[in-house]
């Protein structure tokens, strides 16, 4: 073939650059035709043998599908709270519950003995007195039992559990005043029987009025 011939075939520095922007243009056409299409891949095409490892992240994957990581460690203490107010007196239908048991050798009848009853909380008013003996019908201040002692507002309320060898027993206050209370508590006490060891024993319940 003469030279001149091979020269004519020869690309010319326009011709390449024509044809390289022709590549480029027909290539980006494609590809946002293919995009606009979406996934062209078949289904259930990608196995994890044609996935890189840790090319895929959470947000690849449904909820749910990935189990959940082990729970991280406790959070710092917060700061201590502002300490609540100190109750000055027990709040009205409140109810404070106890039990009480006292005894004692009275070498002769009618030896006292005696426990304190101390309320938690005092009340705003002393409270009424009622002791219910073993065996007796409870007054209607007093809808509880030993077991589970109650009292309605303002009213204390003393449930007999025990007693032996006791000829009298009642409820005081600080000033052994029968059949009286203090806003802050109260006095049970018993007289001996006949020359004998004595106990009584029981449970309690005030209920601020």
């Amino acid at each position: 073939m003469p030279v001149s011939t091979l020269r004519s075939l020869r690309p010319t520095p326009s011709l390449v650059i024509s044809t390289l922007a022709l590549a480029v243009a027909l290539g980006g056409g494609a590809y946002a035709v293919a995009a606009d299409r979406g996934p062209t891949l078949p289904k259930n095409s990608v196995v994890s043998k044609t996935v890189k490892n840790g090319s895929l992240k959470a947000k690849d994957f449904k909820a749910g599908q990935l189990p959940a990581g082990p729970a991280g460690p406790p959070g710092p203490v917060g700061p201590q709270g502002v300490p609540g107010p100190f109750v000055d007196t027990l709040p009205s239908g409140k109810t404070l519950r106890g039990s009480y048991s006292f005894g004692s050798y009275s070498p002769t009848s009618g030896g006292y003995g005696s426990t304190g009853i101390t309320f938690a909380f005092p009340l705003s008013a002393p409270p009424t007195p009622h002791y219910v003996a073993m065996g007796s019908t409870a007054p209607a201040a007093c809808p509880g039992t030993t077991a589970s002692p109650q009292a309605l507002a303002g009213h204390f309320c003393v449930y007999e559990g025990s007693i032996g060898s006791v000829s009298e027993r009642g409820i005081s206050n600080s000033e052994t005043l029968t059949n009286k209370t203090d806003t802050f508590g109260a006095i049970i006490y018993a007289l001996s029987g006949a020359g004998d060891a004595f106990n009584v024993a029981g449970s309690w319940a005030v209920t601020a009025p």
